[in-house]
């Protein structure tokens, strides 16, 4: 889990690979809050 400084929240996130790109999905209360880039797959 991370804790998010902004909000003071805490969120579980897990690392899903979609296609050739690694992202970072935030998930909190079982809901997907912000999923963003992580970076690409060489």
């Amino acid at each position: 889990t991370i804790t998010n400084p902004k909000d003071g929240k805490s969120y579980k996130t897990e690392i899903v690979k979609e296609g050739n790109d690694l992202k970072v999905k935030a998930i909190i209360l079982g809901i997907a809050v912000k999923t963003q880039t992580w970076h690409k797959v060489n």
